[in-house]
């Protein structure tokens, strides 16, 4: 502000230079004269006229001096102030984008100033043609440069305004891309793939004015990709019909689908491998960008605009930075889906595996209740009613308010609320906590309402239950686990001990039976139309029992349905009751006369052909066998087999090198001589000594070609 005003006094005092000059010369003049006078006065004598005349012309000098002085400063600055008049009237735009119209993105003041501008140019231009002084030409300079000035100005002010809107733009893009990777990013775990899929094809759609967004994904099975999401009216028609493309197919989206790579196209009617889709008639861009994880293709973005020349490089970069991000989104949310499946299947299966395990436990001899009654704990072998068992099964404790609810649980007092309190294992019903309530003070025995702080101390307490039986049933898992597989090893290193067949299945029958601590364990070997049996070998605890009886007993095959399953499915079963059970009815007088109260019969398998058995009896109480003890048998009988086929195979060996030294030593003997009678002799005799036979002829036969030589030679 304080320099615009000096500014105006330098132009005041330039505009009243000229007449305070003129001014001061008048009053010079007047005091020339007045001094003049003066001196004529004083001389009194007449002047002389040539000095009064010589007074006169100094007097016109001085004016005309005076006079010229005023033209020649008034020439000077009247264009100078003309400019500076027409340069301060000029008026710039220090904000143009604020002050821009909206259409031509161009200041109206700019406009304005460029107008006046030209109008001081062209009057410059002509006053300098007319006066052609030095002052003139001075001004036209400095309004050429001026002009020159304003172009290179207004030159920049519009790189600066096309600057200033391509940050803008790409700053609106970078707030889109960040929008839309923020719901990507949000929607983890949240919905599933097609739920995301169509929210981003919808973004990408509004957020950057396309004409359609489609997200196409690769069925493997059907080597095509299809449509999952897309944006619009035409994407829900589209998906409706199941749209897809075959990979490899004449079309963008099969194209980026082979080979991997991106696809532009600012012209769709100039590129052979755009397809026109029937929904979307308006289409005259197109780009598509392969989904890439790691080199291999999960399926492709497509990206339609109603206008040619669309995809610029700002917008490709952009859009190829959504489609990456949106390739790791989708390859996050399949590797959770199936890590979710699999989890899923691995908790049912242990769950099946917790509810299984604790079945057999519960299907076993071992109490499985017990009650403490403040006196000691003894057990029970009440159940709970099934709608009971039903409310539990949800976690959720319940409170029984009467004694007939009591009874449903199998408690002795009554007259008190009984809590029950779930024990879960897994989200599994595994047992049953049930607390009554204490008697009042009065000791009258009246009922106690149980509160929320009880109920959570005693959840609290079934959680530590659950946790230490699941932890001791693991331990006695492990220890049967160890137990099985001690017992393996040990028949596999009996059975790999012996060479010879009986010395096997002696030793194997024997360590069976010590090892599981059973009456009796026997081999039972079938001939070879599999219609009996024959007791090969039998360990039993009482050297005086009823199965030394049977050690010649021929077991028969065909007859018996047990047995005969066995040859069938290969594999071991168990008979609980072996003595009443219909699968056994032709072995019912053996079974009874030894006391059998349990069978498993173990099949030996070799080569897919079941050629034995083994017979293990229980005596006594029911063992609890699950099939995991069946598959327990199951392997050692494939051992057992397996080392019956290695016994076998040394004994036919034996014997065949034992019948090939025999018939050498044979050949030995009569080679040592040349007649024939003797030879016959001596082969009769080693054949009849060697060979433990009761009788062996060796004798000529006389054949056709030998009785005609005879007969010629005669």
């Amino acid at each position: 502000m304080k320099d615009k005003s000096t500014k105006n006094i330098r132009l005041r005092w330039l505009t009243i230079l000229p007449r305070f000059i003129m001014v001061v010369s008048f009053f010079v003049l007047i005091i020339f004269g007045i001094l003049l006078t003066n001196i004529f006065a004083l001389n009194k004598p007449p002047i002389p006229l040539q000095d009064a005349i010589l007074s006169i012309l100094i007097g016109l000098v001085l004016t005309a001096l005076v006079v010229s002085l005023y033209f020649l400063l008034n020439s000077v600055i009247q264009p100078l102030k003309a400019l500076r008049e027409d340069i301060d009237s000029v008026k710039f735009d220090t904000n143009p984008l604020i002050n821009s119209d909206e259409a031509t993105g161009t200041s109206i003041t700019n406009i304005e100033n460029s107008l006046r501008f030209d109008d001081i140019y062209s009057r410059m231009e002509r006053q300098a043609e007319v006066s052609q002084d030095e002052t003139s030409q001075l001004a036209f300079s400095i309004a050429r440069l001026l002009h020159k000035l304003r172009h290179a100005y207004e030159d920049q002010e519009i790189k600066i305004h096309d600057r200033m809107e391509a940050i803008n733009k790409r700053a609106m893009q970078f707030h889109n891309t960040s929008e839309i990777t923020r719901e990507i990013n949000a929607s983890k775990g949240s919905d599933d793939l097609e739920g995301l899929l169509s929210r981003v094809a919808e973004l990408i759609t509004t957020k950057f004015g396309y004409y359609f967004t489609g997200i196409f994904l690769i069925d493997p099975k059907q080597r095509s990709v299809v449509l999952h999401a897309g944006s619009g009216e035409a994407g829900k028609t589209m998906k409706k019909r199941f749209y897809s493309v075959r990979i490899g197919e004449s079309s963008l989206v099969g194209y980026a689908a082979m080979t991997g790579f991106s696809r532009i196209v600012n012209d769709v009617m100039s590129d052979f491998l755009h397809q026109k889709e029937p929904s979307l008639p308006l289409t005259q861009s197109e780009a598509v960008f392969p989904l890439l994880v790691k080199g291999s293709v999960l399926g492709v973005l497509d990206i339609q605009s109603v206008e040619k020349n669309t995809f610029d490089s700002d917008q490709l970069a952009v859009l190829q930075v959504l489609s990456d991000l949106l390739a790791f989104a989708i390859e996050n949310r399949v590797q959770e889906t199936a890590l979710a499946q699999a989890s899923a299947e691995v908790k049912t299966l242990y769950q099946r595996y917790i509810e299984q395990s604790w079945s057999v436990k519960k299907s076993g001899n071992a109490n499985t209740g017990f009650e403490y009654n403040r006196l000691e704990i003894h057990p029970i072998d009440k159940s709970i009613e099934p709608g009971l068992i039903a409310q539990l099964q949800k976690g959720v404790a319940v409170i029984l308010p009467d004694e007939n609810g009591i009874d449903k649980v199998g408690l002795s007092v009554q007259g008190r609320e009984t809590l029950l309190a779930p024990i879960l294992m897994y989200n599994k019903l595994v047992g049953v906590v049930g607390l009554e309530g204490s008697a009042d003070s009065s000791g009258e025995g009246g009922k106690q309402s149980w509160t929320p702080e009880d109920i959570q101390m005693v959840q609290s307490l079934t959680n530590q239950i659950a946790l230490a039986m699941d932890n001791a049933r693991l331990l006695e898992e492990s220890q049967t686990q160890a137990a099985q597989l001690r017992l393996l090893q040990e028949v596999t290193s009996a059975a790999s001990a012996h060479t010879d067949l009986g010395e096997l299945l002696d030793h194997v029958t024997q360590t069976l039976r010590a090892d599981l601590d059973i009456q009796y364990c026997g081999a039972v070997l079938f001939d070879q139309s599999q219609q009996f049996g024959h007791v090969a070998a039998g360990s039993s605890i009482d050297p005086n029992s009823a199965h030394n009886r049977f050690c010649d007993y021929q077991w028969p095959l065909r007859d018996t349905p047990a047995i005969e399953q066995l040859i069938r499915n290969g594999k071991s079963i168990l008979i609980n009751d072996p003595v009443h059970n219909m699968t056994t009815a032709p072995l019912h007088f053996m079974f009874q006369q030894v006391n059998t109260s349990q069978l498993v019969l173990i099949p030996l398998v070799l080569r897919s052909q079941v050629i034995g058995m083994l017979d293990v009896h229980f005596s006594g109480y029911q063992r609890d066998i699950n099939d995991d003890n069946l598959r327990l048998f199951d392997q050692i009988s494939l051992q057992i087999a397996s080392a019956i086929e290695v016994a076998q195979s040394f004994q036919e060996a034996t014997l065949k090198a034992e019948r090939e030294r025999k018939i050498s030593e044979v050949v030995r003997h009569i080679r040592e001589t040349l007649d024939i009678q003797t030879i016959l002799r001596s082969a009769a005799e080693d054949i009849q000594k060697t060979f433990d036979l009761p009788e062996v002829t060796v004798r000529l036969i006389a054949t056709e070609q030998n009785k005609e030589k005879n007969k010629f030679e005669g």
